[in-house]
């Protein structure tokens, strides 16, 4: 007989705090420590589990809106990798990291498609 298990997932607590701790060294826009946000937004867009990008996106979404400028200008620097966005694709962490690409058309069609999302991102 299987039991419930009182409280989050262990793996997801410690997700959770890694994000934040990633958020909260990015915060003071250094831009190792953004450029190190960036690559662990970028690895958990293209092979994270749902729960792992849901918590990168938590923790975005309850970071100072300082953070956003610093990803921004780091994520549009030269010799940055862009981020592909996916027809139809409605990934909120994947649009958002899209919609800091230094290509002006894709962080248009990135900022049209959070339009069609839902949620806390989307706001």
């Amino acid at each position: 007989m299987l039991r419930r298990r009182d409280g989050p997932a262990p793996a997801t607590v410690l997700d959770a705090e890694r994000w934040s701790g990633l958020c909260r060294a990015a915060v003071t826009g250094r831009p190792e420590t953004v450029e190190a946000l960036l690559d662990a937004l970028r690895a958990a867009v293209d092979s994270g589990l749902p729960y792992d990008r849901a918590a990168a996106l938590d923790a975005l979404l309850r970071s100072p809106p300082e953070l956003l400028p610093h990803l921004d200008r780091r994520a549009r620097a030269r010799g940055a990798p862009s981020v592909p966005l996916r027809p139809g694709g409605t990934d909120p962490l994947r649009l958002l990291l899209a919609s800091l690409d230094r290509d002006g058309h894709v962080r248009q069609a990135a900022v049209e498609a959070l339009t069609g999302v839902s949620g806390r991102a989307a706001a």
